[in-house]
């Protein structure tokens, strides 16, 4: 993959654009599926499966390679990290260069001289030369100060969002047990009201009762009143 990439870096930088630049792009991307299906000791995917193997591929290492130059420079170039670059992640980091694993959108992921770049400019598509890389130390040294630096700036914003989020579910949840509360008022009061229609209909079917007896009383006495 690494070898495909490195012989169409427009592809891998993601440089061909416009309508002939996407259409060359979706070429060189079911080229490469058929190259690397065709190898026999490995997993078969369409183009847009190695598509995506590539950019977390290339994205991993980039991270990889970030932790392990801040962690040389943290350290005076001190205790190694355990997990060091193999051959294939430096050449994949040598095609890039540092300043291309850095993510600085003002600068360009460059590597070896291609062999052409191709841009599109509307219908026209033009080959352009890419500058080799340059490891400025002092200069990089800069640049990670300052990703160390975004990190620090990223990771207290985190914690503020977060901070925010369990300060309004703490209301949420103040919120619920007052409405549980008053839930719980509101069933008092029916059970009251519900007690209350009990009584009621109690004392009714007592009244009615004593008012059968008067009139069977009344009854008895005419029946006796007639004899």
């Amino acid at each position: 993959m690494l070898q495909f990439m490195e012989q169409h870096p427009g592809l891998a930088r993601g440089r061909l654009l416009g309508p002939a630049g996407r259409a060359r792009a979706n070429e060189l991307w079911e080229e490469m599926a058929t190259v690397l299906n065709s190898c026999g000791n490995g997993p078969m995917r369409p183009a847009h499966k190695w598509q995506k193997v590539w950019q977390d591929w290339k994205c991993n290492i980039k991270k990889k390679y970030i932790r392990i130059k801040a962690h040389r420079s943290a350290t005076g170039s001190g205790s190694p990290l355990t997990s060091e670059l193999n051959p294939l992640e430096e050449r994949l980091i040598f095609f890039l260069t540092p300043e291309g694993v850095q993510g600085d959108a003002n600068l360009v992921e460059a590597g070896p001289p291609p062999r052409e770049e191709e841009i599109d400019r509307g219908d026209e598509v033009e080959v352009t030369e890419v500058p080799d890389p340059v490891d400025d130390e002092a200069d990089y040294g800069g640049v990670e100060a300052e990703a160390v630096t975004r990190r620090g700036q990223g990771r207290k914003l985190v914690a503020s969002f977060v901070g925010v989020e369990e300060k309004r579910l703490d209301l949420e949840r103040r919120k619920l047990e007052v409405d549980e509360r008053k839930l719980q008022v509101e069933e008092r009061k029916l059970e009251l009201e519900e007690r209350k229609l009990e009584v009621k209909v109690k004392k009714q079917k007592s009244f009615e009762r004593i008012v059968q007896l008067l009139e069977s009383g009344l009854e008895l006495l005419e029946e006796h009143l007639q004899k």
